[in-house]
């Protein structure tokens, strides 16, 4: 397989769907024009399957009808993207086949109980994961791809939905021989069964690892899947890429409006920060993370507010990945909305003019927040269901150190079994679900070695009692219970209030939520919080309670006598600061992390609650990005710039300079005890304060 630097390097990329009707006056040079001025250094677009775009020979490509006779758009534009300097991408999608063929050859589609194949729409079928058409097909596509265009192809990209399966059970005969040796079960009544999804599951991965080994032993270049995937999806991504070139994932949907007679559902505008935090060190190289330029969903011709769109994707640039647009309609000559390519222009335009503060850069955040796809899986199974089973807790503690401006990984449990960590002085661990002797030995020998540890929600078996400091005595019960008094108030009562958790909290109740756990806590747990009387909520002049506080204690921590430092909070803390959305909620966590690591990970900065930060070690110094997701209600339609921002960051030795990227103006500042201070006098949307070490000379962008 060929290599070359591009492959190494982050990129600003988009995808470019091209449908029939694009290619009868698709301008290949005029585009190309278009992606140069854009800052555009990486796009993938439609090349073969139901839309192909070169003369193909194959007689089962169905070539655009649009497309002039003997014309290669396909090979134009690999041509003049070359000729700019851009990486092009072919992208095949093997996922879905035109209806005529899978009539003609029902083998290759995914059939229902009556023989007749799942439809995508009214002229496109669903293809069979392990039929002819993906598992055979794909290798003579391949191979006319790389006779045709030899050394310039750049890689091939597979579509999202060559990976994937249709929404019931495939009755295809191939399908169905190939589960019942799998499992020596007949087919189930419901793709819902646990042991057919654990199938189709691994049916992916041999998908994904077959077309990767089809484009390596036939062209010998890169390759790329759509990896549609979030957390808490049933196969560990670290699975699906552990031997990609390149990893793409997607952060496209930003509302469900379809049907229409359902209310709007929001995705968390985090979401670029979660997915980019969390794939980006599964992957041997920079992900792709996609975005729509596009309302998603349905509505493709109306393109996102540019406010918007622009720290949507600065998420992703600020964490390690690559930023990539879903142009979803053609080039940019035929969107009927061209608003929302400012947003591409600035954004990429920014990073090009301070490209070395990205490439070849890591975090250097010192908290993990420690992921449990065992824990997720199960909470997918449960009565709770994923959301409230886990997800919330995690997603809760997440935007919580992001309000609170607290750095930090999002880190695998699998990653955490290998690699050293070393740089991290905490794990946060909410609701572990696993009993495994090898995860707790590596958190047991991270603790010892001075990390400190802080675990949240329900706690894992009494195996894990001397490492949590605190053994179960049965399993979570909820805070608020109705019943003949009507619905009830819940607290945690202050046990002690000097205790070093409540720093900061002069009360003797805060509110809680979601579920508490019976624990023992060990001889040596100083406690902090526990569980006080429920008070009625109505009416007014009976909420009150005579009963005595039960007393269960609910937070404590312990100093072990070498090594690192445990709390345990042993209800859902994240629940708690979701649901109350209170400041004493948010400080029990930033009070545990201080205590923990005896002062090494605390707050960036304090207010500025729609500040997002990320700090990494880039190669020209310490870079601080700073996304301003200020403002009213999604989606953003203007900025609201946030002023006089005081930082104050680790930095074991004086800089040379601190400088505001966007400006280019020198800041002042002060540095003593491995702190350094400055304010930012304003940051307006997407901003880079850019630290320069005293050891090199300042690196200046142009």
């Amino acid at each position: 397989m060929k290599t070359a630097a591009w492959q190494e390097r982050r990129h600003r990329a988009v995808h470019m769907t091209i449908r029939d009707i694009d290619c009868a006056d698709f301008d290949a040079e005029a585009t190309i024009a278009t992606f140069k001025r854009l800052n555009i250094t990486l796009f993938s677009f439609f090349a073969g399957g139901y839309v192909t775009t070169y003369p193909s020979r194959l007689p089962w490509q169905r070539v655009s009808r649009h497309l002039a006779p003997g014309r290669d758009l396909c090979g134009e534009l690999i041509e003049a993207a070359h000729r700019a300097g851009i990486v092009a991408f072919p992208m095949v999608d093997l996922g879905e086949l035109p209806l005529d063929l899978a009539r003609e050859h029902p083998e290759w589609a995914a059939q229902q109980a009556d023989g007749s194949p799942y439809l995508k729409t009214d002229t496109i079928a669903v293809s069979c994961p392990l039929g002819h058409y993906r598992r055979g097909l794909a290798r003579e596509l391949v191979a006319e791809l790389k006779e045709r265009y030899g050394d310039n192809l750049d890689g091939i990209k597979w579509g999202g939905a060559s990976y994937g399966f249709p929404h019931g059970l495939d009755h295809n005969p191939i399908a169905v021989e190939a589960f019942t040796q799998a499992t020596g079960r007949p087919l189930p009544a419901s793709a819902g069964d646990p042991g057919y999804t654990a199938w189709r599951q691994r049916i992916m991965a041999e998908t994904i690892a077959h077309l990767r080994a089809v484009v390596h032993e036939v062209a010998g270049v890169p390759v790329v899947g759509n990896s549609v995937w979030n957390l808490g999806d049933g196969i560990a991504l670290e699975e699906l890429v552990r031997h990609e070139d390149f990893t793409q994932v997607e952060i496209q949907t930003r509302t469900h409006n379809t049907p229409d007679d359902r209310d709007v559902a929001w995705q968390r505008f985090s979401t670029p920060i979660e997915t980019t935090r969390y794939v980006a060190p599964c992957c041997r190289r920079p992900p792709w993370v996609v975005a729509s330029y596009f309302l998603a969903w349905p509505w493709r011709r109306v393109a996102v507010p540019w406010p918007e769109q622009k720290l949507y994707l600065a998420q992703v640039a600020a964490n390690g990945g690559c930023p990539m647009v879903n142009l979803t309609t053609g080039s940019p000559a035929h969107h009927p909305d061209p608003r929302g390519f400012r947003a591409i222009e600035e954004l990429y335009g920014f990073i090009a003019r301070h490209e070395s503060w990205f490439q070849d850069d890591r975090s250097a955040a010192h908290v993990a927040l420690v992921y449990d796809h065992a824990a997720a899986v199960a909470a997918r199974g449960s009565a709770a269901g994923l959301h409230r089973g886990y997800l919330d807790e995690l997603q809760a503690l997440e935007d919580a150190l992001d309000e609170q401006h607290v750095p930090y990984d999002l880190l695998s449990v699998d990653r955490l079994r290998s690699g050293d960590h070393g740089e991290y002085a905490a794990f946060v661990l909410p609701c572990i679900h696993s009993d495994d002797t090898e995860l707790r030995e590596r958190l047991a020998g991270l603790a010892g070695g001075g990390a400190g540890l802080v675990f949240t929600g329900r706690l894992p078996g009494p195996d894990w009692t001397s490492l949590a400091g605190a053994k179960p005595l049965g399993p979570p019960q909820p805070f608020h219970q109705g019943g003949p008094p009507g619905p009830l108030q819940a607290y945690l009562a202050v046990a002690d209030p000097e205790h070093p958790l409540l720093d900061g909290i002069e009360v003797p109740l805060i509110a809680a939520s979601g579920h508490w756990q019976p624990v023992h806590p060990g001889p040596a747990a100083a406690i902090a919080l526990h569980r006080a009387a429920p008070f009625r909520l109505f009416p007014e002049g009976l909420s009150y309670t005579e009963a005595p506080d039960p007393a269960e204690p609910l937070a404590f921590c312990r100093a072990a006598e070498t090594g690192g430092r445990t709390v345990c909070f042993a209800f859902e803390l994240g629940r708690t600061i979701r649901r109350t959305a209170h400041p004493d909620a948010r400080r029990l966590l930033l009070n545990a992390l201080s205590w923990a690591t005896e002062g090494r990970a605390t707050p960036l900065a304090a207010g500025f609650r729609g500040l997002r930060l990320s700090l990494r070690h880039a190669p020209p110094g310490l870079a601080l990005h700073c996304i301003n997701t200020t403002g009213p209600a999604r989606y953003l339609t203007e900025f609201t710039p946030v002023r006089a921002v005081p930082f104050t960051l680790p930095c074991p030795e004086a800089p040379a300079s601190v400088r505001q990227a966007s400006t280019g103006r020198e800041l002042a500042f002060e540095h003593r005890g491995g702190r350094l201070q400055f304010t930012v006098s304003e940051i307006v949307d997407y901003d880079l304060i850019q630290i320069c070490p005293a050891s090199r000379p300042p690196t200046r962008s142009p």
